[in-house]
Parts: C-alpha cells; structure tokens; sequence
C-alpha cells in the first residue's frame, strides 16, 4: 500500500481505478485510503474481484445507480417468438415431442446411460413421426391439387418452408426435354411422386 501511495503521489493523477482487488467487506475503507483522494470500491465476497476507484478530493462524483437508467432507456420487453404455422404438425407429435424433452431432461440430470439410451431412442422415434407425418401431409395436398397448377405451386412454396418471396423453377428436364408450361409442370411432378 505504501508503495501505491508513492505512485498516486508522485504522478498526481486526477483518477486512479484499481480492478481485481481482492478486498473483502472486513477490510476498512480508511485502512486503503489514501489521503487527498476519495475512495469507491465495490468488493467481492468470493476470491478474486473487486473493484477501487479513487478521485481527486475536489472533482465531484458519487455512486449512480445505472439500473434506472437503463430500464428508462432500455428496458427490458418479453417477447413471444411464433414460428411459421406448419400444418402438418398435430396434437399427437406435439405430446411426443414433450415426452422426448421430458426423457433429454432426466438423462442430463442423472447421467446414466440408460436414460441416455432412452434419450436417444426417444430422439429417434421424433425424427421418424415427424418425417411420416409431412410425408403423409403433402402427398395428401398433391394429390389434392393435381389438376390445379395454381393450388399446386401453393402447396409446393408451402414445402419449400421459405418466405413468399422465393423464385419457384420456371422449367424442368424431364427425359431430355425441357417443360416451361405451368399445367405440365405440375403433372409431370404430381406423377414423379
């Protein structure tokens, strides 16, 4: 400490912060002080931390507190994140989903290698509801909307899963030839499947 007072002295600086302290609230202020100068320090209960700022007698500060500041300028919103409506997505994968996350749940919390067996099975069995299930979805809208190349681009933007604003292919190579027309397109896809 002695050597720090030489220093502050011998520099004459207006502001001196000290950062990992390591003071401790049994520590008295007046056993760091040093004389000319005001002391802030703001000390950690654990090891390492701590904060000590010291100021020239005559320059004015005080302790601000910034969290009505920031909650005036920034404060805090909660908002809900909705994803896109997949209608493919029904009760009964929504449950399985939840029994999944329940079982992830358990295996983090115990570590066995049961659960995490049981984890990974669950996982698995998601992964293949989900695939049957908008496999089963969008072959039933083809085939609902096989003659009609409108509400057939409709279903396949709605596959594609992306913004409206996506470019759809304006022509398709099929056995070496080229088809542009909307109505054979949708046939020759509509038949692929």
């Amino acid at each position: 400490m002695d050597q720090l007072k030489v220093w502050v002295h011998s520099s004459n600086s207006d502001v001196l912060v000290i950062t990992e302290t390591w003071l401790r609230k049994s520590v008295l202020n007046t056993d760091v002080s040093l004389s000319g100068y005001n002391l802030f320090c703001q000390d950690r209960s654990s090891k390492g931390g701590g904060v000590a700022i010291f100021t020239k007698e005559p320059l004015q500060c005080s302790v601000v507190s910034t969290n009505g500041i920031v909650n005036k300028h920034a404060p805090i919103k909660k908002m809900r994140i909705e994803s896109r409506f997949s209608p493919w997505f029904d009760r009964d994968l929504a449950e399985l989903l939840h029994l999944k996350n329940s079982i992830w749940q358990k295996a983090r919390n115990t570590h066995t290698q049961a659960d995490w067996l049981s984890f990974r099975q669950m996982r698995n069995k998601c992964t293949q509801a989900i695939w049957k299930v908008k496999v089963s979805y969008f072959k039933e809208q083809f085939a609902l909307c096989e003659s009609n190349p409108k509400k057939f681009w409709k279903t396949v933007k709605d596959l594609e899963n992306k913004p409206s604003s996506s470019q759809l292919p304006m022509s398709l190579n099929a056995d070496d030839v080229v088809v542009t027309r909307s109505t054979w397109l949708s046939s020759l896809i509509t038949t692929s499947l």
